[in-house]
C-alpha cells in the first residue's frame, strides 16, 4: 500500500509538476535568441517555423487539458501560446520573403484546423469523452509536428556540417520535457499523452545527436551589413545588391 501510494505521488504528482516546470522552461528557452535577433535586426540562423507550430500545438493541448480538467496540462501550454505569439511577431519582419510566405501559410492553415476542430467539437461530438478523443488525436499530430519542425534544417546541418540552426537550449528542454510527459502519460495510461511524447523524445534525441556531431559555428555579422544580406530560410549569406 505504501509503495503504491509513493508510486502514485511520484508519477501523478511530482513527475507532472516537473514536466510542467520543464515545459515552461522549454517555451522560454528560445527567448534569448529571439531577443538577440530583435536587437541586431538580423534573423541569422534562427528558424522561426517551430514558433508558428507551437501556437497550434499549445492551443490544442490547452483545450485538451480543459476537457480533462488537468491543470498540469493547461498551465504550461498557456505560457506556450503567449510566448509563441511573441516569438512569431518578433521574427516575422526579420525573415526573407520566402520564409514569411511559409509562416503565413502555416499560421493560416493552423487557424483553419483549430476552427474546424472547434466546430466539430461543439456540434458533432456528443460527449466530453468524444471531444477528448478529437482534441487528443489533434494533439498527437501537432506534438509530432512541433518536435519535428527543427528537423526542417537537418539537410542544411548535414550539408554544411554546422548545427548553428539547432537551438541547443530548446532542444535540451524538449528532450527533458518529452521524457517527463511520457512518464506521466504512462502513469495515467493516457495514450494521447505518452505516444506523441515518445516520438518527440526520439526526434529531440536526433537533433541533439546532430548538434554533437556537427559543432555550431555562428556567423559573425554586424547590423550595418544587414542591407547587403539575403536570408535563406533563417541563415544569412552575402548577397550582391546589384543583382537583386
Amino acid at each position: 500500500m505504501v509503495d503504491n501510494f509513493n508510486s502514485d505521488v511520484l508519477l501523478k504528482g511530482i513527475v507532472p509538476f516537473l514536466g510542467c516546470t520543464v515545459s515552461c522552461l522549454m517555451y522560454m528557452s528560445p527567448l534569448n535568441a529571439v531577443q538577440h535577433a530583435n536587437g541586431t535586426k538580423i534573423l541569422g540562423d534562427l528558424n522561426p517555423l517551430p514558433f508558428s507550430i507551437t501556437i497550434c500545438s499549445s492551443t490544442v493541448w490547452f483545450v485538451y487539458g480543459l476537457l480533462k480538467r488537468d491543470m498540469f496540462v493547461c498551465c504550461p501550454n498557456m505560457l506556450g501560446i503567449l510566448l509563441a505569439f511573441y516569438s512569431v511577431l518578433s521574427t516575422y519582419a526579420l525573415a526573407n520573403e520566402r520564409l514569411q510566405r511559409r509562416m503565413r501559410v502555416l499560421l493560416c492553415s493552423e487557424c483553419s484546423i483549430l476552427l474546424l476542430l472547434g466546430l466539430t467539437s461543439s456540434f458533432w461530438a456528443t460527449s466530453v469523452q468524444e471531444q477528448m478523443v478529437l482534441w487528443g488525436l489533434a494533439g498527437n499530430l501537432t506534438t509530432v509536428c512541433y518536435f519535428g519542425a527543427p528537423l526542417s534544417t537537418m539537410t542544411e546541418v548535414i550539408r554544411t556540417r554546422n548545427s548553428a540552426s539547432i537551438l541547443r537550449p530548446l532542444t535540451t528542454m524538449n528532450t527533458a520535457s518529452a521524457s517527463l510527459w511520457t512518464a506521466y502519460g504512462l502513469a495515467l495510461a493516457d495514450a494521447y499523452i505518452y505516444i506523441p511524447n515518445t516520438i518527440g523524445l526520439g526526434l529531440s534525441c536526433t537533433q541533439l545527436s546532430l548538434a554533437c556531431l556537427f559543432p555550431s559555428r555562428q556567423r559573425h555579422i554586424t547590423p550595418q551589413h544587414h542591407a547587403g544580406l539575403h536570408l535563406h530560410g533563417g541563415s544569412t549569406t552575402p548577397h550582391d545588391k546589384q543583382g537583386a
